[in-house]
């Protein structure tokens, strides 16, 4: 999600998720996560994720998040979007 946030300016909402856990991670180790945008249409935005721990990969996926105007993130929320996420719905 913060792949679109840094890289688009939008906020998206998961709408499927292709994972493959590859190894355990351990806990209070840290973990480096990398996101690419792989395909990018006005509505759905398609993002390859990776995590690493101690130079070894541990998870590979793919996102697929639908970005939404304000008026669509309100009806998914239940309500009226909060402030300080306004300025990501457009």
């Amino acid at each position: 999600a913060w792949t679109i946030v840094g890289l688009r300016g939008r906020l998206g909402f998961t709408g499927a998720i292709e994972a493959r856990l590859l190894r355990p991670v351990r806990v209070a180790v840290e973990l480096t996560g990398r996101g690419r945008i792989t395909s990018d249409t006005s509505r759905v935005v398609k993002v390859a994720v990776t995590l690493s721990q101690e130079d070894e990969l541990a998870f590979r996926g793919t996102f697929s998040f639908a970005l939404l105007d304000e008026s669509g993130a309100a009806r998914l929320f239940g309500g009226a979007v909060p402030e300080a996420w306004k300025r990501f719905c457009r």
